[in-house]
């Protein structure tokens, strides 16, 4: 795996479990399609990135939508 898919995907990660966290603070729902979408990457990209967040238990579906739990606002609020 080649260093530059390892830094998008951190900041893939990042830039998802921001826009989650803010989704909760506003009262927003995010589907998973939108939140693929928005990372501005390769779909399979995206959804490397959002499979890695729920294996993780930082995100959760609620049926095609997704919500950040409070080990993601944890770990958001780390800055990791």
């Amino acid at each position: 795996m080649s260093p530059d898919f390892v830094s998008r995907q951190r900041a893939i990660r990042r830039a998802m479990l921001g826009e989650l966290y803010a989704a909760r603070a506003e009262g927003r729902i995010v589907y998973a399609r939108d939140l693929t979408a928005q990372a501005g990457q390769a779909e399979a990209e995206a959804r490397f990135a959002l499979d890695y967040l729920i294996e993780a238990g930082c995100a959760a579906y609620r049926g095609t939508a997704v919500h950040i739990t409070a080990r993601g606002i944890d770990r958001f609020e780390q800055g990791d």
